[in-house]
């Protein structure tokens, strides 16, 4: 599609199919308005409405929508809330007799990322035309509601992340959860969620014939914990997997400056098991530190307690790859400990205050032969922790 023609009142496109695709003086006015010209103007969107015209190819977009109450809008994000719009689109299709129908959506974006994400792109055309086969990656977004709100992940922010790799297939994996009518707190709701992840992810590692083996994933997640770990242990032993991780001061998902190993975390354990009929619970403190006192409330006894503790535990704790590399390394020596001190049939709880990646490494590290994880999920209207699903790595496909 290439521009053709602009005035005050509309612009055209010529599409390459054949036809024109004109945004009308309507709509056009409207979106003008929220052209980001000063510095305070936040992204904004919507949806096209409009016609195809019969028998010539030509589409007009009559009506847009615009931001919400219920949107999200910052400087430089825009999330659109599903229900609204898309009452809106009901509304326009019985007002105009079946006539005026969705087209597609429009956003704005600050000229200086547009032009940064223009350099991008022809960086990545360089790297299209240079690279190895073993420089692509398949990107992967899991997105499903955290405390009762959806999440997006756009899938511009998730291939600048990966620089200088670029994108095995055109489209990122998208597995989309968002929308549910369910609420988090409801009975089955997690159970229901790792069955549709399930779902999703084992065909991408078995690959229908005649497609190419995922040999190279980036993964970009945002979603409650329990449903992160399960995730986690679907994914069997494959070899390169790259987890990244959203940075809320920068508002990207690129990893900063590496790190040397260093004593990132500590590791406590209980000082001798005389009673093996305890609960065991298996506590992991990154983000923030889990409340001890709620984990013996959740399980109505005092449990053997092994932690991983950040030594900085914060929200921004994991800002290096090799701060994630260094907790995989510490679960790894702490799980060889489980099967040697507990039997592998006996359920360990895991009370999780973590990062999306980390949760992840949690499940990637889990055994076929590692005890069953009952994971926790804090639920804030109460502010206790309820057991919400069953990890076990014997659910995972050999790749």
């Amino acid at each position: 599609m290439k521009g053709q023609g602009y005035s005050a009142e509309y612009l055209t496109f010529v599409c390459s199919g054949g036809g024109h695709f004109q945004i009308g003086s309507q709509a056009f006015a409207l979106m003008r308005h929220y052209v980001q010209d000063v510095p305070t103007k936040p992204e904004a969107g919507g949806v096209l409405l409009g016609r195809h015209i019969l028998e010539t190819g030509d589409i007009i977009v009559d009506l847009i929508t615009e931001p919400m109450p219920s949107d999200r809008q910052g400087r430089f994000r825009f999330f659109r809330a599903r229900r609204p719009h898309q009452a809106a689109i009901d509304r326009a299709w019985r007002a105009s007799g079946g006539t005026y129908t969705y087209l597609g959506e429009w956003h704005t974006h600050p000229e200086q990322l547009l032009l940064e994400f223009k350099r991008e792109h022809e960086q990545r055309i360089r790297l299209l035309t240079e690279s190895r086969e073993d420089a692509q990656t398949h990107v992967l977004l899991l997105q499903a509601p955290i405390d009762g709100h959806d999440v997006a992940i756009h899938a511009t922010d998730a291939f600048r992340a990966i620089l200088p790799q670029y994108p095995a297939e055109e489209d990122a994996i998208l597995i989309d959860l968002s929308g549910t009518e369910l609420r988090a707190d409801t009975a089955g709701f997690f159970p229901l969620m790792a069955q549709c992840i399930t779902a999703r992810v084992r065909p991408l590692i078995r690959r229908h014939a005649g497609q190419p083996r995922i040999q190279s994933l980036s993964i970009f997640a945002l979603a409650p914990i329990p449903l992160l770990v399960h995730f986690g242990s679907l994914l069997g032993d494959m070899h390169r997997v790259d987890l990244c991780q959203r940075h809320r001061v920068r508002q990207d998902w690129t990893w900063g400056e590496e790190e040397e190993a260093g004593a990132f975390y500590e590791v406590l354990k209980p000082e001798s098991i005389v009673n093996n009929e305890q609960e065991v619970a298996l506590v992991l403190s990154i983000s923030e530190p889990v409340v001890h006192a709620r984990v013996r409330a959740a399980l109505g006894s005092e449990p053997l307690v092994y932690e991983i503790r950040a030594r900085e535990p914060s929200r921004d704790f994991l800002t290096s790859g090799k701060r994630l590399e260094m907790f995989g390394y510490e679960v790894r020596k702490l799980l060889y400990e489980f099967r040697t001190w507990h039997e592998h049939h006996r359920v360990v709880h895991l009370f999780a205050a973590v990062p999306a990646p980390v949760a992840i490494e949690f499940g990637r590290s889990l055994k076929e032969f590692d005890p069953p994880f009952l994971v926790y999920e804090y639920q804030k209207g109460t502010r206790t922790l309820v057991p919400a699903l069953v990890v076990h790595a014997r659910d995972k496909e050999p790749l």
